[in-house]
């Protein structure tokens, strides 16, 4: 089994269908944290604000 660094608390994951039916709540909460999205078992999204994803962005630009 692979360790995934991936940690997050409980109140940070969401399915789909729960997302689709939440989604203003959702988008709230992901001012302040990531949501992170499950599907099939498995997460497989990562919802964030737009602050953090410029943050990742130019984290990445700097390595190159």
């Amino acid at each position: 089994m692979i360790d995934d660094p991936v940690k997050f608390s409980p109140y940070q994951l969401v399915t789909s269908s729960y997302l689709v039916r939440n989604l203003s709540q959702q988008l709230e909460l992901a001012r302040k944290n990531p949501i992170f999205i499950q599907r099939e078992q498995d997460v497989q999204w990562v919802l964030l604000n737009i602050d953090e994803y410029r943050r990742l962005l130019n984290k990445e630009a700097k390595k190159k």
